[in-house]
C-alpha cells in the first residue's frame, strides 16, 4: 500500500487546522456580539442595583442593605467575568487577523510624490487606515512637533470615552516620519520622546514608523526586533525594485488600529 508523501500530509494537517481555526474566529465573533448585548443588560442592572442600595441606605432598611450590596457585588463579579472572557475572545479574533495579514501581506510600493505620502497610501489600501480612523472620531495632524523637539511628519490619535474605554476600546496614537537614515542613537531618543509623550497623552502607542531610503546595520536590526516586545516600532525601508523592506513585520489588531 503506497504511503501518502510527508509533505502532503503536513499539507493536509495545516488546511484542516486553519479550516478549523476559521470557523473557531467566526464562532468568537458571533459570541463577542452577544457578551457586548449581555454587558450592556449588566450594566444597567448594576445602576438599578445601586440605587435600590442607596434607597435602602436613605431608609435605613438593613435587609435591604444586605441583599442590594449582596447583588451589587454579584452583578460586579458577573461583569467582570464577561469583559475577561471577551478579552480572550479578542485575543483569538486578533491571532487570526495577524494570520490572514501575513498570508495576504503585499510589499509593493504605491504611487505618490513623498516617501510619507506612498506610506499613507499603503496603510490605506492595506488596512483603510485614515477611514477608520475619522469614522472613530479620530484627529490627524501632519507634521506635528513633539515636546521633546523631534517633528513626526504625522501623527494620529483616537481617544475613547470612558464607557467605551470600559467596553474594550483603546486610546491609541500613531508616529510617522521620514529619515535619510537611522543609527541607533536617533531610535533610542525617539523611543524615548514617543513614549513620554503617549504617556501624557493617555494612549497607547499603535505603531510608530520611520521612513527611509536605506539600509540599516545590525545593531538597528537586533534592537527593532528584540524591542517589538515592548513596542510596534517599525522602520520600512524603500528597496530599489519599488518593494517595501518591514523591520520587523507588525501584524495589525483590530482593538488598535493600524
Amino acid at each position: 500500500m503506497a504511503q501518502k508523501p510527508t509533505d502532503r500530509m503536513g499539507e493536509d494537517a495545516l488546511s484542516t487546522l486553519l479550516s478549523a481555526l476559521e470557523e473557531l474566529v467566526n464562532n468568537a465573533s458571533q459570541i463577542n456580539k452577544k457578551i457586548i448585548y449581555a454587558i450592556y443588560f449588566l450594566m444597567g442592572w448594576c445602576i438599578f442595583v445601586f440605587a435600590l442600595w442607596i434607597s435602602s441606605i436613605i431608609e435605613l432598611h438593613l435587609i435591604g442593605i444586605l441583599i442590594y450590596t449582596t447583588l451589587f457585588i454579584m452583578v460586579l463579579l458577573a461583569l467582570r467575568g464577561l469583559l475577561g472572557i471577551r478579552e480572550a475572545l479578542a485575543v483569538v479574533i486578533n491571532r487570526y487577523s495577524a494570520y490572514k495579514f501575513m498570508d495576504n501581506i503585499n510589499f509593493k510600493i504605491p504611487s505618490g510624490s513623498t516617501p510619507v505620502e506612498r506610506y499613507l497610501k499603503y496603510l490605506n489600501k492595506t488596512l483603510n487606515f485614515e477611514k477608520n480612523l475619522i469614522k472613530k472620531g479620530g484627529k490627524i495632524e501632519s507634521p506635528k512637533k513633539l515636546p521633546c523637539g523631534i517633528t513626526v511628519d504625522y501623527y494620529a490619535e483616537l481617544k475613547y470615552n470612558a464607557f467605551r474605554q470600559l467596553m474594550g476600546h483603546r486610546n491609541y496614537s500613531f508616529f510617522l516620519m521620514k529619515k535619510d537614515s537611522v543609527d541607533i542613537s536617533f531610535l533610542k531618543s525617539f523611543v524615548k520622546c514617543i513614549k513620554n509623550f503617549a504617556d501624557d497623552r493617555k494612549t497607547e502607542i499603535g505603531r510608530a514608523v520611520i521612513i527611509t531610503s536605506r539600509d540599516i546595520d545590525d545593531e538597528v536590526y537586533d534592537y527593532l526586533v528584540n524591542f517589538r516586545s515592548e513596542m510596534p516600532l517599525q522602520v520600512v525601508i524603500e528597496m530599489d525594485d519599488n518593494t517595501y523592506d518591514f523591520i520587523p513585520i507588525i501584524a495589525p489588531r483590530s482593538d488598535l488600529l493600524p
